[in-house]
């Protein structure tokens, strides 16, 4: 395990951390939750895309999942949301071509326009899906030759010191706007964790938690594989 990731994780750690202290001695910051509204579950339009995709239509599904999620993104409808977002990365990388390069291009440009906490959630959803990348891609990877400036986009010129840089930057990013964060519940992305629903609830009450968890967990155990 190389020093310089040692030192990167610690440095997410005690971000983590941080906020907690900060939460523990700021007695006058805002703890009144933050709800969002519910909007539209969009049921029919999800019977839709289910059907399409049952049928062997995942591009019309995929078209149909946009439209969702231009709408939930509209009256900040978290939920639907989340649950498009979900669907558009499954989607894509079934049917695309280097499916796994589109769905995090999607969320990267995503990222520039959403609001807190799907900006949050979307940073700690492309975090996964680029260690993802490396898993699938890795003996390409060692063999592509560092290079000091390179400032290509295209994550498939990347070597894997730049490739675990961006990864760490997506879950630092998963955690800014940390006081936000801790006033939003879990429930608030309910697609996300609906099959752990009261385990997560339990466990993580808050959206914070959540993707402070993620974190955790990837420099605990998935990201020791980066440095390999």
């Amino acid at each position: 395990m190389s020093k310089r990731f040692l030192i990167l994780s610690a440095v997410i750690i005690l971000i983590i951390l941080s906020a907690f202290s900060i939460k523990s001695f700021n007695t006058k910051k805002d703890t009144t939750p933050i709800v969002f509204k519910k909007g539209s579950s969009f049921e029919k339009e999800w019977f839709r895309v289910d059907s399409l995709e049952s049928v062997g239509l995942p591009k019309s599904a995929l078209e149909l999942c946009d439209e969702i999620y231009n709408k939930a993104k509209k009256e900040s409808n978290i939920p639907q949301l989340v649950k498009a977002v979900m669907y558009q990365i499954k989607i894509v990388n079934y049917v695309e071509e280097d499916g796994l390069v589109k769905a995090i291009e999607r969320i990267e440009k995503e990222t520039q326009t959403t609001q807190t906490p799907i900006k949050q959630i979307l940073h700690s959803v492309n975090a996964d899906l680029y260690f993802k990348y490396y898993q699938k891609n890795k003996w390409k990877i060692f063999q592509i030759l560092p290079l000091e400036n390179n400032t290509s986009t295209d994550i498939r010129t990347w070597d894997a010191k730049k490739l675990s840089l961006k990864t760490i930057s997506e879950y630092q990013a998963s955690l800014s706007e940390i006081d936000s964060l801790q006033r939003i519940s879990i429930t608030t992305i309910e697609p996300l964790i609906l099959s752990e629903k009261t385990t997560c609830q339990r466990t993580w009450p808050t959206i914070y938690d959540f993707v402070a968890y993620r974190a955790i967990n990837a420099f605990a155990h998935n990201l020791l594989g980066l440095t390999k």
